[in-house]
């Protein structure tokens, strides 16, 4: 998934370092987790994760400004708010 996201966000003209790598990581190991209990989403593998979610959500980044405040309500799965603040920590997101 590193080197996916990697790229993507080269794409994107996004910078990310090494422990957002591995916050995106953490994130899919829960995903994964969590979909053993409940129906997230029928994405499962690691490529589409990092494609479909990930840098799906990340592409809207440029929309928000740094301290914005974000009510992610209903969008299920942590998707974007999760991708969001883990790009730009100084997000407001509830």
């Amino acid at each position: 998934m590193k080197n996916i996201l990697l790229e993507g966000f080269l794409q994107l003209n996004l910078s990310i370092n090494p422990n957002q790598i591995d916050l995106f990581q953490q994130f899919f190991d829960f995903y994964q987790e969590s979909q053993k209990k409940m129906n997230l989403s029928s994405l499962l593998s690691e490529k589409d994760f990092a494609i479909k979610h990930v840098l799906d959500c990340a592409a809207a980044l440029s929309f928000f400004k740094n301290e914005a405040f974000i009510a992610d309500i209903g969008s299920g799965g942590g998707f974007p708010g999760v991708v969001l603040k883990i790009l730009n920590p100084q997000l407001k997101i509830t």
